[in-house]
């Protein structure tokens, strides 16, 4: 199940939950819904940024398919190949998934989007203002993730 989906905040219009949040346990391993290229990993050692660990990866199709909140040990690296169904994350705990409880964040991007965070990729974020022109550049992950 996902949660932090359509939430109240978000029909009064302050800020979107740019990505669906689903509510798994601590551990889970996380697979590729396709193939993609790892083209971005940080790792929020100090939880300061509220992600833990992240992973972003070009897909086939060009878009950008973002997975949150994992534990911070990622053995992938810039530039790999994973494949379809290939364990490439697990589900970090409260002190090592930017202090949430454990859930995966999936945000799925198009190029605009990343464009704008070109300078600094760690300053992508999982909410937008409602008024944010970037929301035109973000797409549904159930379309990849199912």
């Amino acid at each position: 199940t996902y949660i932090w989906r359509n939430r109240k905040n978000e029909r009064k219009g302050i800020k979107i939950h740019l990505g669906i949040d689903y509510n798994v346990p601590a551990g889970t391993e996380i697979a590729m819904p396709k193939k993609g290229i790892v083209f971005h990993i940080m790792k929020d050692s100090q939880n300061n940024i509220g992600w833990g660990g992240r992973i972003i990866w070009k897909m086939e199709d060009s878009t950008y398919l973002l997975y949150g909140h994992l534990k911070q040990d990622i053995k992938l690296k810039i530039g790999q190949i994973c494949e379809k169904g290939e364990i490439v994350g697990i589900v970090g705990g409260i002190n090592e998934n930017g202090n949430w409880f454990p859930h995966l964040h999936v945000q799925v991007m198009n190029q605009s989007f990343i464009d704008k965070y070109k300078k600094d990729l760690e300053e992508i974020d999982g909410y937008l203002s409602s008024d944010d022109k970037n929301l035109n550049n973000l797409i549904n992950p159930e379309i990849i993730i199912f």
